[in-house]
């Protein structure tokens, strides 16, 4: 059984449609969740300046930014999830959204998949190997959405990169491709964060040797690599931390090494 809520929340979250209550109940959420956790140490993060997050869904790390105050653009490509993401940051300060598919070209239309797992898994490649871990996941629904690159979007909207040194994505396969759309990569981000499977998890997607040579080609060392999902034979997908050698030694007592 669930924990009984108090009868204010229980009000709050019943209404939770009417705009009078929206806005006010995820300001005092926020808050309060804020002051709930304490920080665990994250150079990652913790020495950031501002962070542009590809692929927000729902904005599931908009507590860890603003635990730091960080500075944080979210780009999310499904306008099915969009609002979901909106609405989760009201209230928090330095961090906004904005709707748009990126990739390495501008398109006038591109096939986007969308997942019957609220949106988790969505792709602008079908699947392939993903049974191997997540049988349960399939793709229901095809949007035709249309593409920029990660600046050309930007430039659309009236913003730009500056003051974002760490560049984090989670776009399901769509990592190089965003990639190879900032043709000034390691002059713009100082830190990459990136999840990768070292096998075909979607359908001509690239794999994390391919992504992690372009990176090494530009300059990037990888600092990070943590296994999140195996099926016990090497499969592995992993969330993976790559930083220009310049910033790279006082990684090396904070991170407790590389797995494959």
């Amino acid at each position: 059984m669930g924990t009984v809520q108090p009868n204010f929340w229980r009000r709050l979250r019943r209404n939770r449609n009417l705009t009078p209550l929206w806005y006010p109940y995820y300001r005092l959420k926020v808050a309060w969740e804020i002051r709930r956790y304490s920080i665990f140490s994250d150079p990652f993060l913790d020495h950031a300046r501002g962070i542009v997050h590809v692929g927000g869904h729902d904005g599931g790390e908009i507590l860890n930014y603003a635990k730091r105050n960080l500075r944080v653009l979210w780009v999310e490509a499904n306008p099915l999830i969009f609002p979901k993401l909106l609405a989760n940051l009201r209230g928090v300060p330095r961090q906004k959204a904005v709707l748009g598919l990126v990739g390495s070209e501008d398109r006038e239309q591109r096939e986007f998949f969308v997942a019957n797992n609220d949106g988790a898994s969505s792709s602008v490649f079908p699947l392939n190997h993903h049974a191997t871990l997540w049988p349960e996941v399939r793709m229901e629904n095809k949007l035709f959405l249309p593409q920029f690159t990660l600046p050309g979007l930007l430039r659309r909207l009236g913003l730009s990169l500056g003051g974002y040194d760490t560049l984090v994505l989670d776009v399901q396969g769509a990592e190089l491709d965003i990639l190879k759309g900032i043709p000034q990569l390691a002059q713009t981000f100082t830190r990459i964060q990136l999840e990768a499977a070292n096998f075909p998890l979607y359908l001509g997607a690239p794999v994390l040797d391919e992504i992690e040579k372009y990176l090494g080609a530009r300059g990037y060392q990888p600092v990070a690599r943590k296994v999140f999902a195996s099926d016990g034979h090497g499969r592995q997908c992993m969330d993976c931390r790559y930083v220009l050698p310049a910033m790279h030694e006082p990684w090396r007592e904070s991170h407790s090494g590389l797995s494959r």
